[in-house]
């Protein structure tokens, strides 16, 4: 193997290793599978970082009840999820 070849290997492991270590910590302080996350991250690039931030950090209400989306833990009640009914 050439240099550029191993500087190539070594950025693209870099990476992923960045972005497995980012999305696994940011899904459990979010409480949202994080070695799911953290695994799909280590071996691809960029799908599952753009998935994760529609998913978990836009909060999209994909299986919640009631269609409140944009919550997070708690809240309960009225249209606007204050509370109040």
């Amino acid at each position: 193997m050439n240099g550029w070849e191993i500087a190539l290997l070594a950025a693209a492991a870099i990476v992923l290793l960045g972005q497995s270590n980012w999305l696994f910590a940011d899904a459990r302080e979010h409480s949202r599978i994080p070695w799911f996350w953290g695994l799909w991250g280590l071996i691809s690039f960029p799908l599952p970082l753009i998935l994760y931030w529609f998913i978990v950090r836009r909060a999209w209400p994909f299986g919640r009840a009631g269609g409140q989306g944009g919550e997070r833990g708690g809240g309960s009640g009225g249209p606007n999820g204050s509370g109040a009914d």
